[in-house]
């Protein structure tokens, strides 16, 4: 069985995919393509499982991709209301936000009883990106501020490439009709 990462090739962007193969090789075979779910990726633990014992065991390709805003295809991320013990910084959680290199707009409240802001400060030190923006503001957990919410909606705007100012009304994305 053999594992190989790919990107297939798309004019807005390309997408990232991994494929199971089996070891033997055969002219036809049965493809099964793997779906995981919103927030995950590609290789997430049960996809990678399960196309290992497909391929290895059952002779059966298994293909992954990660759809719009999935795995490889996150481009920034709004984090916080949370935090890490500094005695904790060698976990799995502390280790995997070493690994976030996406922009950053981490959120914290300085009054957070259930996330100390020495947590939150924490963790934000220990994410990887090199573009990181941290925002602390009074009151507790639950108390974010209204202003917030158009300070987020701005980064997400600038780092998704979708232009204009929330507050403007301007490049507003419509409503979907059905």
């Amino acid at each position: 069985m053999r594992k190989e990462r790919f990107a297939v090739p798309q004019p807005a962007e390309d997408v990232p995919a991994i494929m199971w193969m089996p070891g033997r090789e055969q002219r036809r075979r049965p493809l099964v393509l793997l779906g995981h779910g919103g927030g995950l990726h590609k290789e997430t633990r049960y996809i990678d499982r399960l196309g290992n014992w497909l391929a290895g065991e059952h002779g059966i390709a298994c293909l992954a991709i990660d759809l719009p805003f999935h795995g490889e295809r996150i481009t920034a991320a709004v984090l916080g209301l949370f935090g890490v013990p500094a005695a904790d910084t060698g976990s799995a959680f502390a280790r995997a936000a070493r690994q976030v290199t996406i922009p950053v707009l981490f959120l914290q409240q300085l009054d957070d009883r259930l996330f100390p802001s020495e947590d939150g400060q924490t963790l934000f030190g220990l994410l990887g990106s090199a573009d990181k923006t941290l925002h602390a503001n009074p009151g507790g957990h639950l108390g974010l501020p209204r202003a917030e919410f158009g300070h987020t909606v701005r980064f997400l705007r600038h780092h998704l490439g979708a232009g204009g100012d929330p507050d403007s009304g301007a490049a507003r994305p419509r409503r979907p009709r059905y």
